[in-house]
């Protein structure tokens, strides 16, 4: 998880996700593992990835304000109308700037 961040501070989202392999499979009630992938996901420009990725996290960790953040990211490069969806992109926004 430590790698994983720090390929992303340092804008390598394919090494981040190399870094964290099976992880995600291995241990899927982490959060942070997702979080991660979530956020390389988005970095590569893949905003259909990352919102699998961070709705996992979403629901193993839903206090984390920082994953709150990528998901109102992601939602916003997502093109959807659908009222639901709408919402969810709100709620998110709503979460990333109350922290």
């Amino acid at each position: 998880v430590k790698l994983g961040r720090t390929y992303l501070a340092l804008r390598e989202p394919d090494k981040a996700l190399a870094a964290l392999g099976e992880l995600r499979a291995i241990y899927p009630e982490l959060p942070w593992p997702h979080l991660i992938a979530g956020q390389a996901w988005l970095e590569k420009g893949d905003a259909s990835q990352a919102r699998v990725a961070l709705e996992a996290s979403l629901a193993n960790n839903p206090f984390d304000p920082e994953l709150h953040c990528a998901l109102a990211n992601t939602y916003a490069r997502l093109a959807n109308s659908d009222a639901a969806f709408v919402a969810k992109r709100d709620r998110a926004r709503r979460a990333c700037d109350a922290r």
